[in-house]
């Protein structure tokens, strides 16, 4: 939640207060940045193994740090991302894994987090410009219910925001007045702390859901983030996810899904800690993984046995659909436990009466 009292309270307090979390103008130096980590994240490591990790593609290591800027150093959201793909290392995450996790976050970055109404800009108009701007475009684009679910009209508010837009522009073609200049920075300062909140929120929600166990392309069609909460998916979409994770490789070296117990590759499913029977089974149906085989199937236009997913010989019958007897019969035993949950009740109940104890 953010509260406009407290970012006022801390323009009048220091009104030069900048925001550049993810601004790469400002870098922290090398020398700086083991410091750093530990005090984020509570993890060591040396300024040697940065440089290590830095060529393994973990975090960019820029010119320009320093006070006199001869320097390398590092953008201010890199201590925390070393502090989180430590502890994946540790938790068997490949080399090639982090490269891609610091990968995605950089992309991220650079076309979400920093752009349009969300990119740093010194001049204070153009700053309330901008966010005034995609105002208007959220509420023209949003809707609004009241507490017995009827939609509200926002005309007037709608009317409001473009009234403030071209306040703004007018402002930009005729300068600022004396007696507005305060108000404008005051107006510009707030927008800037509620923007670099946006960013650090966006970047937790995206790096919690990786603390899950999720890949970071891994598509949940539902699913929920909260700060304590962390983040929570549910019902993954595999068409997408597949094809997200082909796009990150290639058909010969495409990179591991992993969710929560899982690491998925290719048609193979192996997970990341001793599971019982039941939790085994009970995982595999709550994270669909048939529905995942089956996506592979698609794609590489194989034919599988729709049981077990066993390939079936390539000169087989064309209608064949099982690789065996054994498992055609398995399959219709489980459609007709699916249809008729009740008549299997009756049958157990039946069996265990007729026992003779």
């Amino acid at each position: 939640m953010i509260h406009l009292e407290l970012i006022d309270q801390l323009f009048e307090a220091c009104p030069e207060l900048q925001f550049f979390v993810f601004d790469r103008r400002f870098l922290l130096p090398l020398a700086q940045l083991p410091e750093a980590v530990a005090r984020e994240t509570g993890q060591t490591i040396s300024e040697g193994e940065l440089r290590i990790r830095a060529g393994q593609g973990w975090f960019p290591l820029l010119p320009g740090a320093g006070e006199d800027g001869t320097e390398e150093g590092s953008p201010l959201y890199v201590p925390s991302r070393i502090g989180l793909l430590l502890k994946l290392q540790r938790q068997g995450y490949t080399t090639d894994e982090l490269r891609l996790i610091a990968q995605i976050e950089e992309r991220m970055i650079d076309n979400a987090y920093t752009t349009e109404d969300l990119a740093y800009v010194d001049d204070d108009l153009e700053t309330i410009r901008l966010h005034a701007e995609a105002r208007v475009v959220a509420l023209e684009c949003g809707t609004t219910r009241n507490s017995n679910g009827v939609l509200l009209d926002r005309t007037a508010e709608i009317d409001r925001a473009r009234r403030s837009v071209k306040y703004v522009q007018t402002l930009q073609a005729n300068g600022v007045p004396e007696r507005l200049r305060e108000t404008v920075a005051k107006q510009a300062f707030q927008v800037r702390a509620i923007n670099e909140m946006i960013r650090v929120l966006l970047l937790k929600g995206d790096r919690d859901k990786i603390s899950a166990g999720y890949s970071p392309f891994v598509f949940c069609s539902t699913g929920s983030w909260s700060q304590g909460g962390g983040y929570k998916g549910e019902a993954i979409n595999w068409d997408l996810t597949v094809k997200s994770a082909i796009a990150y490789g290639d058909t010969s070296d495409i990179p591991p899904i992993r969710i929560p117990g899982f690491v998925l590759q290719s048609d193979r499913v192996i997970p990341t800690r001793t599971l019982r029977p039941g939790e085994y089974a009970q995982l595999w149906k709550e994270y669909d993984l048939d529905g995942y085989l089956e996506c592979w199937v698609v794609l590489r236009g194989e034919r599988r046995c729709l049981n077990c997913l066993g390939a079936l010989a390539v000169d087989s019958d064309e209608r064949k659909r099982f690789c065996s007897e054994k498992c055609r019969n398995a399959a219709k035993q489980r459609r007709h436990r699916e249809r008729n949950p009740d008549s299997v009740e009756r049958a157990h109940q039946r069996y265990w009466q007729s026992l003779d104890f």
